[in-house]
């Protein structure tokens, strides 16, 4: 009987020694997959930006289109308000994506903090900022409170930013 114990003793202890040893095998492995989802979320985010930019570089009057409804979202007709809503979506969309992947510790600081830089310059154009507060409450909260935050230490001043309702909505026509 006391044998069994022994053998039993020391198939527990060989069990413990191997559990021991496999702990730095799986910190190692955990780093190289932290890494490889780090890497593999920044190229979806590059890839989605990327082709963003290409079709303001290859559709034909994309690219004005996009510059005016950000730099001078009220001289945009009807259509072009429209088509400049929906870049504004895929932009937004595009920027809350950085922000999740970076608050769930998948998107490096580095390379995070050049695209807020990015973003909080594009937040200084009026047709950025009327999209942003006409359409905000599409955006999870804490999103939210990230964008408004960008907004609110802005140099320029809120009042003398544009109605969005008189940008993004669009106009009546006796037609309508």
């Amino acid at each position: 009987m006391a044998s069994l114990d022994v053998i039993n003793s020391i198939a527990q202890m060989v069990g413990a020694v191997a559990v021991v040893a496999t702990l730095p095998f799986i910190a190692v492995q955990s780093r190289v997959s932290r890494r490889i989802a780090e890497c593999d979320s920044y190229h979806n985010l590059v890839s989605s930006v990327s082709q963003f930019y290409a079709t303001l570089a290859t559709v034909e009057g994309a690219a004005d289109l996009y510059i005016r409804g950000r730099k001078e979202p009220a001289s945009l007709e009807r259509e072009e308000r429209a088509r400049f809503f929906y870049s504004c979506v895929q932009w937004f969309c595009f920027h809350e994506n950085l922000y999740l992947q970076h608050s769930r510790g998948l998107l490096p600081r580095q390379y995070f903090a050049a695209w807020r830089e990015a973003f909080r310059r594009d937040l200084g154009d009026p047709g950025f900022v009327a999209y942003w507060h006409h359409e905000r409450l599409d955006y999870a909260i804490d999103f939210q409170r990230y964008v408004d935050g960008i907004l609110a230490n802005l140099d320029g001043s809120p009042s003398n930013l544009p109605d969005p309702r008189e940008i993004l909505l669009p106009r009546r026509t006796p037609e309508d």
